[in-house]
Parts: structure tokens; sequence; C-alpha cells
């Protein structure tokens, strides 16, 4: 992927990232949601633009991700508290 000097430009205010490298993160994470977009430019069927910015949504994290923290948290309390925290 070669970079251009419209990348690196401050002049442009709707960055767009480049199409083989969404290409490769969305073969592994495989996005439904483009959070900074434009119609012109999104990467995603569903995305938020200037007008339904992703900052005023409602958020609520996935099963998934909820899951994923409340283990992280666990392995730290065991390695901080060893006894404390039994595996359930």
């Amino acid at each position: 992927m070669a970079l251009n000097s419209s990348m690196m430009s401050s002049k442009k205010a709707d960055w767009e990232t480049p199409q083989e490298l969404f290409e490769r993160l969305d073969a592994v994470f495989h996005f439904q949601l483009d959070a900074a977009a434009s119609a012109a430019n999104t990467k995603c069927a569903r995305f938020f633009d200037e007008r339904n910015s992703c900052f005023l949504q409602p958020w609520t994290p996935g099963p998934g991700l909820v899951k994923s923290a409340v283990r992280r948290r666990v392995c730290r309390l065991r390695q901080t508290r060893p006894g404390r925290i039994r595996a359930q």
C-alpha cells in the first residue's frame, strides 16, 4: 500500500481508510459499522457521518466485549490478589 501526499495533508478534513487496508482488517474483524464516514467514502452499509455523529449515539457493548473485559479483570485480580479469586 503506497502512501501519497494527500494522505498526510492537514488540508483534508474527510480522511478515508485506504481500501486495501480496510479489506485486510475486515477479513479479520468483519466490520458491520463505519463509525466515521460519509456517504461518499463509507466502507460499510451502516455508517455514521457528520450529521449522524458516532459521538451522539447510545452505545452498549456486545456480550462478547463484556465477557472479554470481565475475563481480563478477573485475570488481573488473580495476579494481584492470589487466593482471593477462585475459578468457577
